[in-house]
């Protein structure tokens, strides 16, 4: 099961918020080498310390959005390409394909006029797991949805599918104990049915 590393049953959205700086930092750092430019060099364009360059990208110290738009202009990029990936509007959702390019070997596909995205497998995050799941519930959202008569019917449906995309990936969690659970009771059937036979054989 290819669930994201949570120590201490950590809330997902606290982690991803603790880890903030870190990845803005990181993304400086690319963007910063990429141009073959120092920590002092860069620093010297937005009036820091190459220190304070490194306590940036190191993720000690978060840069407030003034300075983050300096050091944007000075690497001649957007200051999108530093923040988290905002999906609310078309640029904002073209900047998290680009980090899903990057960490999950994203790549976009054309076929017959349509576009699709498509992952790599074998990453240390593997989203085809994750896919597959989201795919298999899909199906069952649609299914259901068709065959649901009444507004009421079709409202429980979409209450379904909106609590299980927002527990995610606790959903995960479950059916994978379920059926290692499930698992477990067949192997015992299997052990036991074995043992039943093997008494029958001495009679």
């Amino acid at each position: 099961m290819a669930l994201i590393n949570n120590p201490g049953g950590k809330d997902l959205a606290e982690m991803a918020a603790d880890m903030s700086a870190f990845r803005i930092g990181g993304r400086i750092r690319r963007i910063r080498t990429a141009r073959g430019l120092s920590q002092a060099e860069l620093g010297s364009m937005v009036g820091l310390s190459a220190d304070r360059v490194q306590q940036y990208e190191n993720g000690y110290r978060k840069p407030k959005m003034d300075k983050l738009k300096e050091i944007a202009a000075a690497l001649g990029v957007e200051t999108m390409a530093f923040t988290d990936p905002e999906v609310t509007n078309g640029i904002g959702a073209m900047y998290a394909f680009f980090e899903m390019e990057r960490l999950y070997g994203a790549h976009v596909v054309e076929k017959d006029g349509e576009y699709y995205v498509t992952f790599e497998k074998g990453r240390v995050t593997d989203m085809s797991e994750y896919l597959s799941e989201w795919h298999k519930v899909c199906l069952e959202y649609k299914s259901r949805l068709a065959e649901a008569k009444t507004i009421e019917e079709r409202d429980a449906v979409e209450l379904d599918y909106l609590i299980w995309k927002s527990t995610f990936p606790s959903t995960l969690v479950y059916n994978s104990a379920k059926k290692s659970q499930k698992d477990k009771l067949k192997s015992q059937i299997e052990e036991l049915q074995k043992k039943l036979s093997d008494l029958d054989d001495e009679d």
